[in-house]
């Protein structure tokens, strides 16, 4: 059975010990990085796309008040998100969405179907 290619889940991140130096991740990564080279020679335009996010919009540490009133803040205040998509290919060009949400499955396909469309634009049948 072939499955949609923008069929994404979204679970919950299992935590596990970091290996980025193991034996096997730098052989992965040095097979991966001759795979990047080989492609990029032959032409190929590589676009990689990433997500991060800063959970902290308010970072006030002092605030004016007056003196019959308190100068605490909440220790957790219920502040949107700001979310980043990004994505960079091998032309050095980058392209960018800012969110307040959290970025879901559906999020992250509509950035890459809209991005796909302006690389269609730009250059038809680029794929």
């Amino acid at each position: 059975m072939l499955r949609n290619q923008f069929d994404m889940r979204f679970h919950k991140v299992k935590r596990v010990a970091f290996k980025g130096n193991s034996e096997r991740s730098l052989v992965v990564r040095q097979q991966c990085a001759k795979k990047m080279l080989e492609l990029f020679e032959k032409g190929f335009k590589i676009i990689n796309i990433d997500e991060s996010w800063i959970n902290e919009l308010d970072f006030a540490r002092r605030k004016w008040h007056n003196r019959c009133e308190s100068n605490s803040l909440p220790k957790k205040n219920v502040n949107p998100r700001l979310s980043l998509l990004a994505a960079i290919d091998t032309d050095g060009r980058v392209f960018i969405a800012l969110t307040t949400s959290n970025t879901t499955s559906e999020v992250i396909c509509l950035f890459v179907s809209q991005l796909v469309e302006l690389l269609e634009e730009e250059s038809p049948g680029f794929r």
